[in-house]
């Protein structure tokens, strides 16, 4: 079985993914939807979800820096409960602390000599893979 990591923003998700066999995580995908169009993310999710014989979701869990919920909390709250809805088979789903991620990701981009404009297409997979790695880390 595989597991994917997730980096919910307003108009993108970020994919990640990871085998049984493999203890980290490699970037899968940058999906694009409306502005908050959650419902359409979940679709497009669900067909990777399928393809790719998932059942095991790292997503992460926007908390501020004092570990409390943020604004984004309940947005991710809802689309975990839509999501295990929609989705015609069961899915284990954790949520993972993703304070940093997106920092570390921005980080990891610029050290790799990505532009500000490249980042936009692929920051969101990198943070997913940032924190399926926390998730798999963790999992040890």
């Amino acid at each position: 079985m595989k597991i994917i990591g997730l980096d919910l923003g307003k108009k993108t998700l970020g994919v990640a993914i990871a085998s049984d066999e493999v203890s980290f995580a490699r970037p899968y995908a940058n999906l694009r939807f409306e502005y908050e169009n959650y419902k359409k993310a979940r679709s497009l999710l669900i067909e990777i979800l399928t393809k790719e014989n998932v059942d095991e979701i790292a997503i992460g869990y926007p908390l501020n820096m004092k570990g409390t919920p943020s604004e984004g909390t309940r947005s991710v709250d809802l689309f975990i409960e839509k999501l295990i809805e929609e989705c015609p088979f069961p899915l284990k789903i954790h949520k993972v602390d993703e304070r940093m991620t997106t920092l570390l990701a921005s980080k990891e981009l610029h050290a790799s000599n990505y532009k500000v404009k490249d980042m936009k297409g692929v920051i969101d997979m990198v943070a997913a893979t940032k924190i399926l790695d926390s998730y798999l880390e963790r999992k040890k």
